[in-house]
């Protein structure tokens, strides 16, 4: 009721959901920095006349910004993983010290054995893999507003075309989803 398990587990792990976060916007800044030093050795070729930097000072800071986003990416990826499965073991733990000690008290029996196991086994492996995952909702905004300006600063105007196809085919997609559930019901 209310997602107490859910609330108690991001409270217990909090300094590392707030680690990984940090983690995860330093890692789209860094990828967000290598598709602007990209676009600036592109643009070297372009105009001969108007150099701001040489190449090889563009090539040394692309080459840092991938080294370091590969850093950051292993790391995130281990760091979520661990996250995950101790979040995952906290809430066995949590139900199994619930039903420990609620089952000798209570007059009815509130969840059949197999409901028990059901929860602890399967339950709480969705829940640590949606805990695992769940820096990525707060990231990935932030990565799409970046992205999004990008393509808009680099193609201009034609960027509005393509974000018009882009929820077109959205738009397909769903119908094309709901009509396959439909038919699978």
């Amino acid at each position: 009721k209310s997602n107490a398990l859910m609330k108690s587990l991001f409270r217990a792990n909090l300094g590392r959901l707030l680690f990984i976060l940090f983690i995860s916007i330093l890692l789209s800044g860094t990828e967000y920095l290598m598709v602007l030093t990209l676009k600036q050795m592109i643009d070297y070729f372009d105009d001969v006349s108007t150099k701001q930097f040489k190449f090889e000072y563009l090539g040394i800071a692309y080459l840092c910004f991938e080294i370091v986003s590969i850093f950051l990416t292993v790391h995130l990826q281990m760091k979520q993983n661990v996250f995950g499965t101790r979040a995952g073991f906290e809430l066995s733990c949590f139900i199994f010290q619930k039903i420990l000690n609620s089952s000798p008290s209570s007059d009815c029996q509130r969840a059949t054995q197999g409901e028990i196991v059901n929860f602890i086994q399967v339950d709480s492996q969705k829940l640590s893999w949606m805990i695992e995952i769940s820096p990525s909702l707060v990231v990935s905004p932030i990565m799409i507003g970046a992205y999004i300006y990008l393509l808009f600063d680099f193609f201009g105007l034609s960027f509005f075309a393509g974000i018009i196809m882009m929820a077109i085919c959205i738009a397909i997609n769903y119908k094309i989803f709901r009509a396959f559930i439909f038919i699978q019901e």
